[in-house]
């Protein structure tokens, strides 16, 4: 479905870049637009530009909402949404999900579980801290 929007409905915002270019003025960009981009002495001026140049671009152009539904998006997951909502074994399938997914990074991974020994150069840092502390 496509809905136009009349443009006497809505106000319309963009979000503006400003940037102070040395001794030549300013440089403004409208931000979703990377080609809006005009340049100017002021501050002011740089935006009353850069609004001109918007109005003139919307003279020419419409603006439309474009709708979806989800069964026009084709999503092949979607039939499988909230299929498990009413399970009552489905706290303890997550549980067993998480129990697997533990024993095997602790299998292949066991680097990130283990504690290193601490070196003698630790302990002896270790050490001088406590004394100070």
């Amino acid at each position: 479905m496509i809905k136009h929007i009349a443009k006497d409905q809505a106000n319309l915002k963009y979000d503006v870049l400003i940037e102070k270019t040395g001794e030549a003025g300013y440089t403004a960009r409208v931000l979703a637009r990377p080609d809006c981009v005009v340049q100017a002495a002021t501050r002011e001026e740089a935006l009353q530009q850069l609004r001109t140049e918007l109005l003139f671009r919307l003279a020419k152009a419409d603006i439309v909402s474009l709708e979806f539904t989800p069964e026009e998006v084709n999503n092949p997951w979607l039939k499988f949404a909230g299929m498990w909502k009413d399970d009552p074994d489905f706290d303890e399938f997550q549980a067993e999900i998480a129990r697997n997914r533990r024993e095997l990074d602790a299998e292949l991974s066991p680097w990130l579980f283990e504690p290193e020994e601490p070196s003698a150069e630790t302990e002896e840092l270790s050490e001088k801290v406590m004394v100070t502390a």
